[in-house]
This record gives C-alpha cells, sequence and structure tokens, in this order.
C-alpha cells in the first residue's frame, strides 16, 4: 500500500480525453505502453476510463511518441514487487523493480 508521503510525489493525473486515446491508434506516431510493456492488443479495444494517468516521451531515435499508460494498480504492483520511486530534481524518478528469476527446470 502506497504511503500518503509516497502518493504525494505523484504530480496531479492526467486522464487522457477520449480523443487523444484516439489519436493515439496510429501506430506509425506511437507506441503505447501500459506500465513498462508494450501492449499486444490493438488499443481501440481500450478505454481511456481505464487509466489514472500517462505521460508521453518523443524518442529521437525513431521519432516516435511513447505513451505510457498508467491503471491503478500498478503503482501498487510496482512497489509490491520492489520497485521504487522518489522526487529529484523537481523530477519523478522510477526504479524499476529487480528482474523476477525462476529456476531453471531438470
Amino acid at each position: 500500500m502506497l504511503t500518503t508521503e509516497e502518493k504525494k510525489l505523484f504530480p496531479a493525473p492526467l486522464v487522457p480525453t477520449t480523443e487523444l486515446f484516439k489519436s493515439w491508434q496510429n501506430s506509425d506516431k506511437f507506441t503505447i505502453l501500459i506500465g513498462y510493456q508494450k501492449i499486444k492488443e490493438s488499443i481501440s479495444e481500450l478505454k481511456s476510463g481505464d487509466f489514472v494517468t500517462y505521460y508521453s516521451i518523443k524518442s529521437p531515435i525513431d521519432s516516435k511518441t511513447y505513451v505510457i499508460l498508467i491503471k491503478p494498480d500498478w503503482l501498487e504492483d510496482y512497489k509490491k514487487y520492489g520497485g521504487i520511486f522518489s522526487m529529484e530534481n523537481e523530477g519523478l524518478v522510477l526504479i524499476p523493480p529487480p528482474p523476477i528469476v525462476t529456476p531453471a527446470k531438470n
């Protein structure tokens, strides 16, 4: 569970409008991720109301805009699996959880 102090680290939610959400369907311009995972289904099957916030990053390499959608439970899971977040230099820093390593089957 996120503490009150942890919740204060996050900016006010940016809830995507339906119009903005539709614009992201252009896969030539946008790559959509939910958390850190690229979505496999079409974005047209999702609804803007399924997400509590988003942020976007323009890639200097391929000129695409990467849109990261955040579901309500994502931050709870992020912390649960060892992810760390803090505020540094007036920006939010997310340190991913360590990889989950499963033993090899003999």
